[in-house]
């Protein structure tokens, strides 16, 4: 099993998370995790105390259904969209961690 973790930054509560605001891709990204993926993750989000910063961690079954996830064509429209209205607002992302266990 593997566990990754990426925190998002924003600048200030006005701005909104992305979750909020971005529709391009988002029905065939959820339909997409509903049918391909609920199997293989656990997914959970926790919004800091500072509303500031959000952290999406997933447990992943295998690391290989992780890669193919990561590379996913209809996932990566909704990431797209994602990381092109969060450098529109300022919202700053950590890489990516990745843990085996």
């Amino acid at each position: 099993m593997i566990l990754t973790s990426r925190t998002y930054h924003r600048p200030d509560i006005s701005v909104e998370w992305h979750n909020k605001v971005v529709e391009e891709g988002k029905p065939e990204f959820i339909e997409r995790l509903r049918t391909e993926y609920a199997n293989d993750l656990v997914l959970n989000t926790v919004n800091h105390d500072d509303d500031l910063t959000v952290t999406f961690t997933t447990v992943w079954n295998t690391r290989e259904r992780y890669e193919q996830y990561r590379v996913d064509p209809i996932l990566q429209v909704f990431w797209a969209a994602r990381d092109a209205y969060n450098a529109s607002v300022g919202i700053t992302a950590d890489d990516t961690v990745i843990s085996d266990f």
